[in-house]
């Protein structure tokens, strides 16, 4: 027997499948519907459950976002996090991110080098490393005591060894860290610096 429930948030939950019922996209902008009934961050590279687990992660601290995209996901940071910081290397997309996280009044958005631009800026509570090469080095100096760090689209079921990113997240005794599957072919690492 197949049953069903709904959670806090209105996300239906069958046997073992989470199916979301509701997505929420930050900072009032709306989810675009696809005719699969899926949905489209409008061209953000943070899924729905990737933006949820953000929401729950941000929530009440400082956040600094390395890989803005189109800004879907420090819209969706935006939503509990005392303040974002975010950072896109490409003009044009920075450009189109700052648009529609203008009605965000604690995100700052920023084109450069994220490295450059987050030298001495404050400690942060979470970094969310969402683009290019990750320098691991740098984002811990940039985090406070038991800071965040969450690294999202990597394919779930690979070895560590040999993966860079697999091999200092979940190595690293600086840091304590889960890789967590977020859709069934997509998982994200959450980590806490030591």
């Amino acid at each position: 027997m197949n049953t069903l429930a709904l959670s806090k948030n209105g996300a239906a939950i069958r046997g073992n499948c989470l199916r979301l019922s509701r997505i929420r996209v930050g900072c009032g902008r709306r989810a675009l519907a696809t005719p699969t009934g899926g949905t489209l961050t409008g061209g953000g590279s943070s899924t729905p459950e990737v933006q949820a687990l953000l929401r729950v992660l941000a929530a009440g601290r400082d956040v600094a976002e390395i890989g803005t995209a189109l800004g879907e996901g420090a819209a969706a940071l935006a939503d509990t996090a005392r303040s974002v910081e975010t950072i896109e290397v490409d003009p044009g997309r920075a450009e189109i991110a700052r648009q529609r996280l203008a009605g965000c009044a604690n995100v700052e958005a920023l084109q450069g080098d994220a490295y450059t631009l987050l030298r001495g800026r404050r400690p942060f509570g979470l970094v969310f490393a969402d683009g290019g090469v990750a320098d691991w080095e740098q984002i811990l100096e940039m985090l406070e005591p038991c800071g965040l760090i969450v690294k999202d689209d990597l394919t779930p079921g690979r070895p560590i060894v040999g993966d860079p990113v697999r091999e200092f997240l979940l190595c690293d005794p600086r840091v304590e860290a889960v890789e967590i599957l977020t859709a069934p072919h997509s998982a994200a690492i959450v980590a806490v610096k030591r």
